[in-house]
């Protein structure tokens, strides 16, 4: 429905008029959206991706220009979903969803602000600061251990001043040697002497 009128006047019986032809447009609209940082929401963020899309079907693309601003224009009536298709370097792409509808002709519709946060930097500083440690800790027991295990031996040798004794063998001195053969001796002898008598007495 267009909305046009036109006046038209009849003078005779049974005249017909030819108003021409009323044309109908369809009802054409567009959708903007600004994108900027979660952290900062007046630092905006240019050429993230947005896509339109009615049901499955993908309608139309658009890029955040400087300005952070993604424009889609010449819509036809209906209902669309918006949704982020890619995000810039550095920041998490967002899964969020908008619905927006398309009623009047000519007006765009301001879907407002999408922000996207930033991507987690990893803590290297950490990282860093426990291999260091735990290199350290191995280095130290290292160390330990291979002082430990090479100790030169301890020192034998006595200390000035001091007698050093050194332990008696088991050899008998001369004297001692010439005694102990001579009891022997007589031991043979005192025997030897048994032996005698007792054969004399015998017979």
């Amino acid at each position: 429905m267009n909305g046009e009128t036109r006046a038209v006047k009849i003078t005779e019986v049974g005249q017909v008029v030819d108003l021409n032809t009323f044309e109908n447009r369809p009802i054409k609209g567009g959708v903007t959206v600004t994108k900027v940082d979660a952290d900062d929401e007046f630092k905006v963020l240019p050429g993230v991706v947005f896509v339109l899309k009615q049901g499955d079907t993908v309608v139309a693309e658009a890029k955040t220009d400087s300005r952070g601003n993604a424009t889609f224009k010449d819509l036809l009536y209906g209902t669309y979903t918006l949704s982020e298709k890619s995000t810039i370097n550095g920041y998490v792409l967002s899964d969020e969803t908008r619905e927006v509808t398309i009623a009047e002709d000519g007006v765009v519709v301001d879907l407002g602000k999408f922000a996207n946060k930033k991507e987690p930097t990893p803590p290297t500083s950490s990282t860093s600061t426990s291999t260091s440690s735990s290199t350290s800790t191995s280095t130290s027991t290292s160390t330990s251990t291979s002082t430990s295990t090479n100790l030169p031996p301890a020192d034998q040798t006595p200390p000035p001043g001091t007698k050093t004794v050194k332990p008696r063998g088991f050899l008998p001195r001369t004297g001692e040697t010439a005694s102990i053969w001579m009891g022997v001796l007589g031991l043979a002898l005192v025997v030897l002497a048994g032996f005698v008598y007792r054969a004399k007495k015998e017979k």
